[in-house]
């Protein structure tokens, strides 16, 4: 009987550990997308206030009198 006892807890054992294993790759994989989306968020607020920055300095040239009104095509 201990010998089955034994073969019974070694089972139980390598199921948790497989469990284990498989919960941990579950969550290694949603990590990554988790990176990758907050990367690809990054890029676009890094393009927005570019951009933005670039409107606000293309006015100040303009207010100032860096640039000439009559230089600027319009839209």
């Amino acid at each position: 009987m201990k010998a089955n006892q034994n073969g019974f807890v070694l089972i139980n054992v390598l199921w948790v550990v497989s469990i284990m294993v498989v919960l941990l790759s579950i969550h290694s994989v949603g990590l990554r997308y988790l990176t990758t989306a907050t990367l690809a968020q990054q890029e676009q607020i890094k393009l927005e206030n570019a951009l933005e920055a670039a409107v606000y300095l293309t006015l100040y040239q303009l207010y100032s009198g860096q640039i000439d009104p009559a230089s600027v095509p319009s839209p």
